[in-house]
């Protein structure tokens, strides 16, 4: 594993090497018509940053978006299963 992303919380450099692999990637075109209930699972250790959470909400501007901010989570689920499907079971009202 490359030693820019070892760390669990957000470096330049990590979004830099995403973006320029991605391109001219652009998702918001995608979903500025969605306007569904959309959950928004963001982890604070995210070596992305804060600045893509706020991408993927600002690019949802017609959909009911939920967002929660997972304190001690990174950019994976497996990083805090138990958070993540306790906020999937509740924006879906499943049963636990």
């Amino acid at each position: 594993m490359p030693a820019e992303i070892q760390p669990l919380y957000y470096t330049g450099s990590v979004e830099q090497y995403n973006w320029t692999a991605l391109g001219d990637f652009d998702f918001t075109t995608d979903t500025k018509d969605l306007d569904v209930p959309v959950l928004v699972l963001y982890g604070k250790g995210d070596p992305f940053g804060m600045s893509m959470a706020d991408a993927v909400v600002s690019s949802l501007s017609r959909a009911e978006v939920k967002f929660v901010l997972l304190e001690k989570c990174g950019h994976y689920w497996r990083e805090c299963p138990g958070v993540f499907f306790s906020q999937v079971r509740a924006f879906l009202d499943l049963p636990y």
